[in-house]
């Protein structure tokens, strides 16, 4: 039996992916609401040994997988697995199929058309004739502009791609192959220093399902400046409007300082927590794991002095106490990543604290031993 579970708005009942399933075997196929919940979804799948996964609202959870236990494959209508509890699908002998890159052209082709709408200003033009104006003003073309592409995976390659191909100009980036702050590094030295602004933000979140991102501690907060330092009008007024809005947010006279503030901590969480797979709380409690969390960070100052960032000497002893009064049941996003079998940024944190310490000169042992113990786990967990 293949059941299709969730599709709600339907886009396979009567499509020739559901003729090719029913040529398979017995396909049982729902169209109505419900699938969101956990026993309305276990009741769909009943004693089906396929279940065709259409939309990211049908989550296959632990209790689903002992509900179904006749259920053998999970087949992805798409690229995501964050519904999908893949430690419990293995738990169970259930095999997950995603189809990776899929929507991959679509994406970048909205992407480029978006970008063709905003310097063409279609939606303003579209409505200002539908009024019966005939508006006439001078339009931006995409030939000979400067676009920056961060992430380098399968759309981002496919909108510098395709960009390239309108006679643009094309910058990227990506986190597999590059270290901290080089993103913005590309921009001053592309648009120079007076054109971009740094910023960082303290957030403890997790993609929950596609498209929904989830707070997950307490801490939020927002620091951005000028990279020279100065004080300017645009600063001032993106800082005004954050604070108007409820955010808790400030204004530094060294963005770069600001930058690596975060950088050591968010390394020495995430190295932690994703290792040792647990929350802050017990290791910051135990006093082996509490030094290993303390020399994580100071191999990150010791790099980021090296680089000329101003650090104090003892900032990395500075943060323990910060640490302390953190939730205990706080961890990483790379924790989550880690457990849910996703690409892990490992590369990027205690990876670029290794490549720019080697730069450097610096010894970064600690850090290397993160990136081998994580190196099995780095790409993620394909489903087969």
């Amino acid at each position: 039996m293949i059941v299709v579970p969730d599709d709600f708005p339907s886009v396979f009942e009567g499509s020739a992916a559901h003729e090719r399933a029913r040529a398979l075997g017995e396909t049982r196929v729902y169209t109505e609401r419900g699938a969101e919940d956990e026993a309305e979804l276990a009741r769909r799948i009943g004693n089906a040994a396929v279940a065709i996964n259409i939309r990211a609202y049908a989550r296959f959870t632990e209790a689903v997988f002992r509900t179904c236990p006749g259920l053998k494959m999970i087949s992805i209508w798409g690229t995501g697995t964050d519904n999908i509890d893949l430690a419990a699908a293995a738990r169970h002998g259930v095999t997950v199929c995603n189809t990776p890159g899929v929507n991959a052209y679509a994406v970048a082709e909205h992407t480029i058309a978006l970008m063709l709408a905003v310097a063409r200003k279609i939606p303003k033009i579209d409505r200002e004739m539908r009024g019966g104006a005939w508006p006439r003003e001078m339009l931006a073309q995409l030939h000979g502009k400067t676009l920056a592409v961060f992430g380098t995976g399968a759309v981002g390659a496919r909108v510098a791609q395709l960009a390239r191909g309108f006679g643009m100009e094309v910058l990227t980036w990506s986190a597999r192959r590059d270290t901290t702050a080089s993103k913005d590094d590309i921009l001053r030295r592309r648009f120079s220093e007076a054109a971009v602004m740094g910023g960082v933000c303290y957030v403890a979140s997790t993609i929950a399902r596609p498209g929904v991102i989830h707070q997950t501690g307490t801490m939020q907060r927002v620091v951005l400046g000028e990279y020279d330092g100065r004080k300017s009008e645009r600063a001032a007024f993106l800082h005004e409007a954050l604070v108007r809005s409820g955010v808790n947010a400030e204004l530094s006279g060294d963005v770069r300082k600001a930058i690596w503030e975060k950088f050591v901590f968010l390394v020495a969480l995430s190295a932690t927590t994703t290792t040792m797979r647990t929350t802050l709380g017990p290791i910051r409690e135990n006093p082996q794991t509490r030094a290993f969390l303390l020399d994580i960070m100071r191999e990150a100052v010791a790099v980021g002095r090296a680089q000329g960032v101003a650090l104090p000497e003892d900032y990395a002893e500075s943060r323990l106490p910060f640490a302390d009064g953190l939730p205990a049941d706080m961890t990483s996003s790379m924790h989550h990543d880690l457990e849910r079998g996703n690409r892990l940024e490992v590369e990027w944190l205690s990876g670029g604290v290794v490549k720019l310490g080697r730069d450097a000169g610096v010894p970064t042992p600690a850090n290397r031993a993160v990136c081998d113990i994580l190196a099995l786990h780095a790409a993620g967990r394909k489903p087969a």
